[in-house]
Formats: structure tokens, C-alpha cells, sequence
């Protein structure tokens, strides 16, 4: 970010390609298995891109390992849509990438402690089908005394914790509990299907896989995989499963994983 107040790096595009470019070559001949991770990216908009894009321009690059962008309160999306057209445009689209902060939108109108959870569960799963390798969420427990958004504060309440103020799990850390014990070691993935509407992501039908083990994460209001039959294991973004015929599953915007029982 380098509009007033918020301007984080006190330096020009060129000043950070310098020092990015020392740094790699420093840590490379250090210890040539170290990854460099580029400074992360705070969004997507031009005002927030266009230092960066200077920062290409001079070959940056070559000089990096992982590329990094972080999102909070821009969509379930995360930006990645258009994070990886940018990092295409700069002969960047074959490095990794992570979001290294995660947050999804604190100010959406009135939604339950549990629809802000299938709204993180949407969001983790679709970044994970469209190539992030990690996801860093940032808002664990707020202070006890956090300053309204009129006082200076950051505006979020506990809808978008973790934790909360009770110092109680929320329905989000189930989700962000059970997306990586389900998905944490798969090695391909194919996209189904999937439907963006504004920060929504309405639909999403995965096909995650690992050695002979499949799992489907499937949400909206489509029909179910023809490869879906039979007794099945469906489990909730909470991590509670049950054994149930194919036919009396019905698709909801909330993300369950279902795995068919041979």
C-alpha cells in the first residue's frame, strides 16, 4: 500500500527491487534450499498493484521463490483470480503462491456465526482448487477492549475470529480445523464446476485426490457428480460425518466433503 496514511514500505518500487534482489542472492548462497517469499501484495486494485507492477518491470521475478498476496474482507475469491492473470503477465505464473493474510468479510449484513464459517470454507476450498498452496488467517481472538472503527479501530468484530471473546471456539475454527485434515496432503485436484458471483462464490465442485483416495467437496444448488453412488461418507466443514446414500444427499451453500465406500 502506498496511499496516505497507509503507506507501509518507505521506499520507492526501485528501492525494493533492490533490496529484494540483495536479499535473494544473500539467502541463496547462505542456504540454496531457503525460499524467498515476495513481500506480500495487500490487494489486487490498481492504486494497491501499480507498486508492484514497477517492481516487475525491473525483473523481480527472477528473485523470488513464492509469490504472496494477502486479502481481507475482498471476497471469498481472495483476489486469486486475478492475482495469477498478474502474476502471468510478468513471467511469474509458474511460481507458487501464498495468501498470507486471510480474512474473510467482517461486515457482511447479519450473517450467523455459521454462515460466516461456510463463507471461510468456500473460501479456503476454492483457493486451494485454483493453486494457493497456504493460507495464513490472521484474526485469532480480538482484544478484550478493541476501539470501535469511529475511535480508530480496524472495524471487525468476533463474527470473523476464531476464537471469541468468551475464549470459546467458533463455528470458523471448526472450518479452518477440518479444510486441512480433509485436504491437507492431496496431490491433484480437477474444478468440476464453479460459479463467482460478486464476493460470492456460489457454487463450487471439486474433485481432490491422493495416491487411490478421492474425496468430492461440493456446494450450491447443482447436481451431484455422476462418480458419486451408493453408501457414501459426507462430512460438514465442522468435521462430523455420517454414512448415507448418494440419492438423499442435497447440495446447500455450505461445503461438505463426500467420499465414496467401496
Amino acid at each position: 500500500m502506498q496511499r496516505e496514511p497507509l503507506v507501509f514500505f518507505q521506499g520507492s518500487p526501485k528501492d525494493y527491487f533492490e533490496i529484494l534482489k540483495a536479499t535473494y542472492q544473500a539467502v541463496k548462497e547462505a542456504d540454496s534450499q531457503s525460499y524467498v517469499v515476495q513481500g506480500g501484495m495487500a490487494g489486487i486494485d490498481d492504486w494497491m498493484a501499480s507498486f508492484w507492477q514497477d517492481v516487475f518491470d525491473l525483473g523481480a521475478a527472477s528473485y523470488f521463490d513464492v509469490a504472496n498476496m494477502h486479502s481481507i474482507g475482498h471476497g471469498e475469491h481472495l483476489n486469486i483470480p486475478s492475482f495469477k492473470k498478474f502474476l502471468s503477465r510478468n513471467n511469474a505464473s509458474e511460481k507458487s503462491f501464498w495468501i498470507t493474510e486471510v480474512q474473510i468479510e467482517d461486515r457482511m449484513d447479519k450473517k450467523t456465526p455459521a454462515q460466516y464459517a461456510d463463507s471461510l470454507a468456500r473460501s479456503y476450498i476454492f483457493a486451494l482448487a485454483n493453486g494457493a498452496e497456504k493460507l495464513f488467517y490472521v484474526n485469532l481472538r480480538l482484544p478484550q477492549f478493541l476501539p470501535s472503527q469511529a475511535e480508530g479501530g480496524p472495524g471487525f468484530s468476533d463474527l470473523s475470529t476464531l476464537i471469541d471473546l468468551s475464549g470459546k471456539p467458533t463455528p470458523l475454527f471448526y472450518a479452518q480445523r477440518t479444510i486441512p485434515l480433509k485436504l491437507g496432503s492431496f496431490q491433484e485436484v480437477e474444478t468440476i464446476k464453479q460459479q463467482i458471483r460478486g464476493k460470492t462464490i456460489l457454487e463450487g465442485q471439486y474433485r481432490f485426490s491422493k495416491d487411490d483416495r478421492v474425496i468430492y467437496v461440493l456446494w450450491g444448488k447443482g447436481r451431484l457428480p455422476s462418480q458419486i453412488k451408493g453408501e457414501v461418507r459426507v462430512t460438514n466443514i465442522s468435521g462430523n460425518d455420517k454414512i448415507i446414500t448418494s440419492d438423499s444427499i442435497r447440495l446447500t451453500s455450505s461445503p461438505i466433503f463426500v467420499q465414496t465406500i467401496e
